[in-house]
């Protein structure tokens, strides 16, 4: 199965949460350890770079997120995100920098990398 190990299927330079990834074998292996990777990755945020929505949702200031957007904890938005019209973040949510989340999409425990782009009406 070495096929669909972590470094075989994974571009570990366009996520933050290289590390969390290069603990473990298979992508899967990181779902339970998704929420505790945020909540200790949010302390280690620059205050400079992030505004904290409560304490545990810290989106960068050069996101752009609609206003009717729903955004629970643990969760980061990065930088330079698009969240746009009724997207809804469930929690355990890191989004990587440059990443646009189409209108209506619903994502919950996961890691999306740099870039990403999630079409409207997606759930993830």
């Amino acid at each position: 199965m070495s096929d669909i190990s972590v470094t075989s299927l994974l571009d570990l330079e366009h996520t933050v949460a290289r590390e969390l990834f290069l603990a473990h074998t298979y992508p899967w292996e990181v779902l339970p350890e998704i929420q505790r990777y945020i909540t200790a990755l949010i302390d280690r945020l620059p205050p400079e770079k992030y505004c904290y929505l409560q304490k545990d949702v810290a989106i960068a200031r050069s996101a752009k997120v609609a206003e009717n957007v729903t955004v629970l904890g643990p969760t980061i938005i990065g930088d330079k995100c698009e969240l746009r019209s009724g997207a809804f973040i469930r929690g355990g949510v890191l989004i990587g920098d440059g990443v646009t989340v189409g209108n209506s999409c619903e994502i919950k425990n996961s890691i999306i990398f740099d870039g990403a782009q999630i079409p409207h009406f997606n759930y993830v």
